[in-house]
């Protein structure tokens, strides 16, 4: 007796999706490069678990690793900082061992940004103070009442 089994192939790439997790990307205050981001585009991508050097279902121990093609980039928005990055669950490598389906979430944090504060008297520039704030923070500034500049009261 012959005896042929069948599994579903949604995706078309002719491996039997059991032994297949979905991989998709997403970022925050950022984005995600056209070839891998989620939104609006919905896309996913298929990574193949092996045990032995076979297919291997989840339950079965299989773990499978992305491609370099299946690595996103995530590049932050305007006012965040690109160094800020950060992945989770993990980093996206073609080392990870996977084997569940998986959201890449890049995560970016508002950056930091000098600013110069310029005092003048009488049309003649003052002193200057170098500051720091985070992006779209609010800066107050609260200038003495009165000050004295080059020996003359202001």
């Amino acid at each position: 007796m012959i005896k042929v089994y069948y599994s579903k192939d949604e995706n078309k790439d002719q491996i039997p999706d059991k032994y297949q997790i979905k991989v998709m990307y997403k970022a925050v205050n950022g984005t995600i490069d056209a070839a891998h981001e989620n939104e609006p585009g919905n896309k996913m991508f298929y990574v193949t678990l092996y045990k032995n050097g076979e297919y291997a279902t989840v339950e079965d121990g299989g773990i499978g690793h992305l491609s370099d093609e299946q690595i996103a980039t995530a590049t932050a928005a305007r006012g965040y900082d690109q160094n800020s990055l950060k992945w989770s669950p993990k980093t996206p490598t073609t080392k990870l061992d996977l084997n569940e389906d998986t959201s890449f979430i890049a995560e970016f944090t508002k950056g930091s940004y000098d600013y110069s504060i310029e005092y003048y008297y009488d049309g003649v520039k003052g002193k200057t103070d170098t500051k720091k704030a985070a992006f779209e923070e609010v800066i107050t500034l609260n200038p003495d009442v009165s000050v004295t500049y080059g020996g003359s009261p202001y």
